[in-house]
């Protein structure tokens, strides 16, 4: 059996142990730049889900889409634009001109507690 960082003390009890958790995929996906969209996962539903978003594409400097898990399983997914803010009706308001983000490769972990 393979384990993480473990440290005993002088009396041989065991206070740190990094293995209490283990990651487990669930879902890999790469959207377009320009993509919106959401799906319910199952297997986040009540857990600890991880979310890794990486751009798909292997140049640096590149925008992701933003990503976004709740605690409940839905996945949701929107394009980053870029624009300018203009005075509209007494407020603020931000005029989209183009999409800034990328292909981006979606990754959702959930941490399962070890038996």
């Amino acid at each position: 059996m393979s384990y993480g960082c473990r440290i005993w003390d002088e009396q041989g009890n065991l206070i740190l142990d990094t293995n209490d958790y283990t990651a487990r995929i669930i879902y890999i996906d790469t959207k377009p730049g320009d993509s919106q969209g959401s799906t319910y996962l199952a297997a986040a539903n009540g857990t600890r889900p991880l979310l890794l978003v990486v751009p798909a594409e292997i140049h640096a400097q590149r925008t992701c889409l933003n990503v976004n898990i709740t605690s409940n399983g839905w996945l949701s997914w929107e394009p980053v634009w870029s624009g300018y803010y203009d005075w509209v009706n007494n407020q603020w308001s931000f005029v989209p001109v183009r999409i800034r983000s990328k292909t981006t490769t979606i990754i959702v972990c959930v941490c399962d507690e070890k038996v």
